[in-house]
C-alpha cells in the first residue's frame, strides 16, 4: 500500500564515499573519495516496507552511504567528475529510492572531493590536455584567438552558384521588398535595381539595413566556433556562424550567432548558457575524433566550406570540410548542430 506524505529528510555522508574515476578515457583509472550532503523530499512510500515517517527516515539515513556508493559506481562507468556530478547523482538516487519503495525528489547541496582526490583529479586533467595537444595532427597556432574572421572571398562559379541564385526569391537590397522579374526600380522604396538581387538568408535574417543594437563580443574568449561560408556572389559574401564564448571577467558562458546574407548586413544575436554546453560540445569533438582529423591551414574560407575551430590551452585547432575525407564531413556538422541545440531563446542577451 502506498502512503502519500510530504516529508523531508536531510542527509550527509558520515564517511567519505569511494568511487573509480577515468574522466572518460582508457588512459586513466584512479580511486577517489568524496563527501556529499543534500535533501530528500518524500512524496510517498510503501507501507509494507516502512511503518511511519520515523522508520522511513532512520532507514534512509542508515543506508545513505551504501546507496550513494552504488549510484557513483553506475556514474563511474562513464565518468563522475567529467562535469558537476550533483545533478546526475541526484537522478541516480531517485532511481535507487524508487526501487526501495520510496517516491521522492533529491537535491544534492554539496559534493566535495578530499584533498588527495582533488589533486589527483587536477593532475589527470592536465595530463589529458597534454596528450590532446601532443596527438594533434591538425594545423594550429600558438596565438590567442579573439574574434572569428569570415573575410569576403572571390565568387565561386559553377552549378552551385546558379542553384543558389535560382532557388531564392529576389528582394530589394535597400528595404527588403520583394521584386518581380523585370523590375528596374523597387515598388516600395523606389531604389534602383542594380545587379542580381539576393534573397532571404539561409538561417536567421534578411537585413538590408544595419542592425541597430547588436550585442557585443568585445573582450570575450572564443572556445568553439562553427562557421558555414555561403557561396560568395557579385554583391558580397555571406556566412552562418555560431560561437561559444567565455567571459573571463565573471566566468559566464555565451553563445553568439552571426548570420549574413550576400548583399545584406550581418545579424548578430547572443544568448546566455553555462559550462555544460562547453563540456558537452568538447565531448562531441573528442567522440568524433576531430582532434586527429587533418585540418586545413589558416586560409580564408571558400564558398560552401564548413569550419569548426576549438581552443585547448589557448591553442586554436581548425578542422574544415575542405580538407577532411568525405566520410568525415558529417562529424563537423554534428558538432555545429549540437552547439546550436543549446541556444535558449528565453536567455537572449539584449
Amino acid at each position: 500500500m502506498i502512503e502519500k506524505i510530504n516529508h523531508t529528510i536531510r542527509f550527509g555522508t558520515k564517511e567519505p564515499v569511494r568511487f573509480r574515476e577515468t574522466l572518460g578515457t582508457d588512459a586513466f583509472d584512479a580511486d577517489m573519495s568524496a563527501r556529499t550532503n543534500g535533501t530528500i523530499r518524500v512524496s510517498a512510500y510503501d507501507t509494507e516496507k516502512y511503518e511511519n515517517n520515523e522508520q522511513l527516515t532512520e532507514s534512509v539515513r542508515a543506508g545513505i552511504n551504501e546507496m550513494i556508493e552504488g549510484c557513483l559506481k553506475k556514474l563511474s562507468e562513464k565518468s563522475v567528475m567529467r562535469s558537476d556530478p550533483r545533478e546526475r547523482l541526484a537522478a541516480e538516487m531517485v532511481k535507487a529510492l524508487t526501487e526501495a519503495g520510496i517516491e521522492a525528489e533529491v537535491e544534492i547541496a554539496g559534493f566535495t572531493l578530499d584533498d588527495e582526490s582533488q589533486q589527483l583529479l587536477n593532475d589527470m586533467k592536465k595530463e589529458i590536455k597534454k596528450q590532446l595537444l601532443n596527438d594533434m595532427v591538425v594545423d594550429r597556432t600558438d596565438r590567442p584567438y579573439i574574434k572569428p574572421d569570415c573575410a569576403p572571398m572571390m565568387p565561386s562559379p559553377g552549378i552551385g552558384m546558379m542553384m543558389y541564385m535560382q532557388k531564392r526569391d529576389k528582394f530589394c537590397r535597400e528595404c527588403g521588398n520583394k521584386l518581380e522579374i523585370g523590375d528596374k526600380f523597387c515598388r516600395s522604396c523606389g531604389a534602383k535595381v542594380k545587379g542580381p538581387q539576393m534573397t532571404t538568408p539561409f538561417m536567421m535574417n534578411a537585413n538590408a539595413t544595419p542592425q541597430k543594437n547588436p550585442p557585443s563580443d568585445k573582450g570575450l574568449k572564443m572556445l568553439i566556433d562553427c562557421c558555414r561560408k555561403v557561396l560568395a556572389t557579385a554583391v558580397g559574401d555571406g556566412h552562418d556562424e555560431t560561437v561559444l564564448y567565455l567571459d573571463e571577467s565573471n566566468g559566464q558562458y555565451q553563445i553568439h550567432t552571426y548570420s549574413k546574407t550576400p548583399g545584406c548586413s550581418e545579424y548578430h544575436r547572443a544568448f546566455m548558457t553555462d559550462e555544460n554546453t562547453y563540456l558537452s560540445v568538447m565531448d562531441k569533438i573528442r567522440e568524433n575524433d576531430l582532434i586527429n582529423l587533418e585540418g586545413s591551414g589558416f586560409n580564408g574560407m571558400c564558398g560552401g566550406e564548413y569550419v569548426v575551430k576549438f581552443v585547448i590551452e589557448d591553442m586554436v585547432t581548425r578542422v574544415s570540410t575542405a580538407s577532411v575525407p568525405y566520410d568525415a564531413m558529417s562529424k563537423l556538422y554534428e558538432v555545429g548542430a549540437l552547439l546550436n541545440s543549446f541556444i535558449d531563446k528565453e536567455k537572449e542577451i539584449g
